[in-house]
């Protein structure tokens, strides 16, 4: 281990002399051009996500676990390892929604209007919109990211030990059971998930919500916060796309954000002057929607009745303990 600093500096100035202050993960992932060594791709390496990086580099290192002596090459690994710790401690929650941002970016795979994510521009336009529009909404009314489902240096341990070993936990079956509740109780994620989702196993039903839900989650207590939300998320989006064909968007969703103002127990005078409206638009949209209030009037266009609205001003977020989530 005394030639790391060595090691180290030579990955540095391969990597065009970066300052060790100017090493930032996706700088190194955007890196098309690298090689270093004979038996491993590492420009390949780079390109990769930091929850990838970190398993294929310990894939490389179980493999070399035979060998007599520590080599250079297991010391660059150990390095990237290390890069791509960095670059999980640095990722954060998607702007307008509970799952985790792309690494070094700040919208979802569902909302970001990136090269990587799906669909056509102009469905990636429209999903990045009602994002938008609800991740307003659904800000004002969640609290905090709880401190044990952030990635810190305290529950980065626990993290990576789902990442790369599937870890479980005492509480591991409650968890999931508690998981399963809230996919059952939610016709939107039972959607979502797959309406088959109760007949897989925990590690099968894990995999599916990472292909469904979010790619970059692996901790089942973090799952259980993170479905409770996404119902909640639902709920605003199901009243945002409840839009009646012939009210304008911009239109619709002031009504919308009036509800939950509304909900919030605002008066129409309050309410009017949060969206600088006249005090009589707030009346003409009950009278217009044949309603008694602004949350009728939005419930009474949500289309798809299996949708629920969410009116609780909070949802109840008591995360399972988990031994490994913190």
């Amino acid at each position: 281990m005394r030639d790391l600093p060595i090691v180290t500096s030579k990955l540095l100035a391969d990597l065009g002399a970066l300052g060790l202050g100017d090493v930032s993960l996706r700088r190194l992932t955007n890196t098309t051009t690298w090689g270093l060594g004979k038996d491993v791709d590492y420009g390949e390496l780079l390109r990769l996500e930091p929850h990838s990086l970190f398993g294929r580099c310990y894939e490389f290192l179980f493999s070399r676990r035979r060998q007599a002596q520590v080599s250079e090459l297991d010391l660059y690994l150990l390095v990237l390892m290390g890069l791509a710790a960095t670059g999980l401690r640095e990722m954060r929650y998607c702007e307008f929604c509970p799952r985790w941002a792309y690494p070094g970016a700040s919208l979802c795979v569902h909302h970001s209007q990136s090269r990587l994510a799906p669909g056509t521009p102009s469905e990636k336009a429209a999903r990045y919109r009602i994002g938008r529009e609800v991740g307003e909404i659904f800000r004002r009314h969640v609290p905090e990211v709880p401190a044990q489902v952030e990635l810190t240096d305290s529950t980065l341990p626990a993290f990576l030990a789902h990442l790369l070993w599937r870890a479980a936990s005492p509480n591991e079956a409650r968890t999931a059971g508690a998981v399963r509740r809230q996919i059952t109780d939610s016709p939107a994620l039972e959607e979502l998930i797959g309406e088959d989702f109760d007949s897989l196993g925990n590690d099968r039903l894990y995999s599916r919500l990472q292909e469904t839900v979010d790619p970059y989650e692996v901790r089942p207590a973090a799952w259980l916060w993170k479905l409770r939300l996404l119902r909640l998320w639902s709920g605003y989006a199901a009243a945002v796309a409840a839009r009646p064909r012939k009210t304008p968007l911009d239109a619709w969703l002031r009504l919308v954000k009036a509800s939950f103002l509304e909900r919030d127990g605002l008066s129409k005078a309050e309410i009017a002057r949060r969206l600088d409206l006249s005090p009589s638009a707030i009346s003409n949209w009950l009278r217009r929607h044949e309603a008694n209030s602004l949350q009728e009037a939005v419930k009474k266009h949500i289309e798809d009745s299996r949708m629920t609205f969410r009116t609780d001003r909070m949802l109840a977020l008591d995360v399972e303990p988990d031994e490994n989530l913190a």
